[in-house]
């Protein structure tokens, strides 16, 4: 499979978004140890800073494999504070592996309209630079501020999976590349050097081969 690669650092109209490094492990386990930003996980919180690290480990194999991956998220008013991770991985699908839209912020960032702008922007990425015909997310059924954002984002319904099997099943959401076309220029593509990504050209994308999917970043 061929690597493609995009810029490590992206901008929105308000957010930065760039690719993860060590030196984020103390805001990752903030964000990701945080109950309420668990609150729809059934797997609960990150139990300690060992587990945070192994997060970001998981994000840059996932980076250096593929050349791209979930970002750091910061405001551009304040661009040393994390804010949250989000934006576009391989996840396991019950073993079929999609191109996924993820994303989690701290609760100050809540409300803001911050996670449609990430949202927006990266499946503008997934058209533009990815070339990806589809993206996916996965959503607890009780989880209604994400599944708010998500037909924001003119994904739909497409399905179920059942990622925890003693609760009842997640909710499959599907952007398709029609969908995809029509939010590119709502996402107002450009590089930390100020290249519009109109100027950039399509890339084709294929599902990596499943070797080890619990190394897909959730």
């Amino acid at each position: 499979m061929r690597r493609i690669d995009i810029p490590a650092e992206l901008q929105t109209e308000r957010l930065i978004l760039r690719a993860p490094t060590e030196a984020d492990r103390e805001a990752v386990f903030e964000i990701f140890g945080d109950p309420e930003t668990n609150r729809h996980n059934p797997a609960g919180p990150l139990r300690d800073r060992d587990a945070a690290a192994d997060l970001v480990w998981r994000w840059h194999i996932h980076w250096a494999q593929h050349g791209f991956g979930l970002w750091i998220v910061a405001l551009k008013d304040a661009p040393e504070t994390v804010v949250g991770v989000g934006g576009l991985s391989w996840r396991d699908y019950g073993g079929e592996k999609r191109l996924n839209l993820g994303y989690r912020l701290r609760p100050s960032a809540w409300g803001q309209g911050l996670a449609t702008e990430l949202g927006r922007y990266a499946l503008g990425v997934a058209r533009r630079w990815l070339g990806a015909r589809e993206v996916h997310a996965i959503v607890r059924p009780d989880n209604l501020g994400s599944r708010r954002v998500l037909a924001k984002l003119g994904m739909q319904p497409a399905g179920e999976l059942r990622d925890f099997p003693w609760l009842p099943a997640s909710e499959v959401y599907r952007h398709t590349l029609e969908d995809c076309q029509a939010h590119l220029a709502e996402a107002g593509l450009v590089t930390s050097r100020g290249e519009p990504a109109s100027q950039l050209p399509l890339r084709p994308l294929r599902a990596p081969v499943s070797r080890r999917p619990g190394l897909q970043p959730r």
